[in-house]
């Protein structure tokens, strides 16, 4: 039989030992696997030579020489599918050990800002679309994203490649259920590199999206770039010279959900010069609806 002394003894002991616990989880976590891993020289020197932070006299950091590559991606669970650039700048050094930035620039026809031998072609560019140069030049960590196609988009409709809904069988268009979304640096550039938040709530209005990140500069503390949202039908894309956001075109989500698990869709982009590009995927509805 065990005394009550011998008891509380025990039990001061697990106490003690359930703090030392915790305490050792705390200090691992801080000294252990709580830390980042350590970084690589290569990854070191790549970092230092593509700063995040860099200083730019443009809103514009590249340019688009011909029509893109674009691919239908659509990540696990997600709602949305992105047109994203099959070539695109390097953001990091994992995303450069599959493209280096030169690969990158001269697959896709890229011209940078700092491309010194090809400075003359940038400045002429982007004189075009107004964007001279910052009037106070600072620092700025969304530069790689700023990159833009010179062959402008006019349209991007959805189709049905298999029945979606009784609303929308096989061959029906479907650009009143999918709503785009996007951004574009034309009001920035003519409002003197600035946007009023007021505008920038409008533009955000009625719909809600888990990030605009790649619109939103950290170290401006400001927009670099207006929203684009609304569904396909009512986007009047003609009104956009310069279209894109992140590492893509833009995302397309549906209002309404297929009852079937996966369908074929097709998205149709229209350019300016009447050409078109037609892309196909399956689109996979998410397990949480």
């Amino acid at each position: 039989m065990i005394s009550c002394r011998t008891s509380s003894v025990f039990r001061m002991k697990r106490k003690n030992f359930f703090v030392v616990a915790v305490f050792c989880y705390v200090a691992f976590l801080f000294t252990g696997c709580g830390q980042p891993p350590h970084r690589s020289v290569e990854e070191v020197k790549w970092e230092e030579e593509n700063p995040k932070q860099q200083t730019s006299l443009y809103a514009v950091y590249g340019f688009r020489l011909i029509k893109p590559e674009i691919e239908l991606l659509q990540k696990k669970d997600f709602r949305m599918v992105f047109l994203e650039y099959r070539h695109k700048i390097p953001s990091d050094y994992w995303a450069s050990l599959k493209e280096t930035k030169e690969e990158a620039k001269r697959k896709a026809h890229i011209v940078c800002s700092d491309d010194s031998d090809k400075r003359a072609l940038f400045d002429s560019i982007a004189r075009s679309y107004g964007d001279m140069w910052y009037p106070h030049p600072s620092e700025r960590s969304l530069l790689y994203t700023q990159v833009y196609n010179v062959d402008k988009v006019t349209n991007i409709s959805v189709f049905a490649l298999e029945d979606w809904s009784d609303r929308y069988p096989k061959g029906s268009c479907m650009d009143d259920n999918f709503k785009f979304i996007s951004g574009s640096p034309d009001s920035y550039i003519r409002n003197g590199y600035h946007l009023d938040s007021e505008i920038v709530d409008k533009a955000k209005a009625g719909f809600e999206y888990w990030s605009w990140t790649a619109l939103y500069d950290d170290l401006s503390s400001s927009y670099v770039a207006l929203p684009v949202c609304g569904k396909l039908s009512e986007i009047d894309f003609n009104q956009y010279d310069l279209l894109g956001y992140d590492d893509n075109l833009g995302l397309l989500e549906p209002i309404e959900q297929s009852a079937h698990p996966e369908r074929q869709i097709a998205v149709e982009i229209t350019y300016k010069d009447g050409t078109k590009s037609r892309l196909t995927a399956s689109y996979c509805k998410p397990s949480n609806g």
